[in-house]
Parts: C-alpha cells; structure tokens; sequence
C-alpha cells in the first residue's frame, strides 16, 4: 500500500511537470506569434 501511495505521488509530480512544461511552451510560442504577428502588421501599415 504504501508503495502504490509512493508512485502515485511520484506520477502526480511527473504529470505536474510535463504539464507546467507544456504550458510554459504554448505561452512562449503565442507571445512569439503575436510579436511577429503585430510586425507584420507594422510592415503593410507603413506601405
């Protein structure tokens, strides 16, 4: 019992991980969408 108690504590800390990990990743990469975005945009306002 106590082992299956030990995994899943270690599984939910895995998960946690991969999940912080993942969304850290899709923040980063909307933010870069954006600012190339907002330059294109730039770009056909000057012409």
């Amino acid at each position: 019992m106590q082992i299956y108690t030990l995994f899943r504590v270690i599984l939910y800390l895995v998960y946690g991980t991969c999940l912080r990990i993942v969304i850290v990743f899709y923040v980063i990469s909307g933010l870069f969408l954006i600012r190339k975005y907002n330059t294109v945009l730039a770009v056909i306002d000057s012409n």
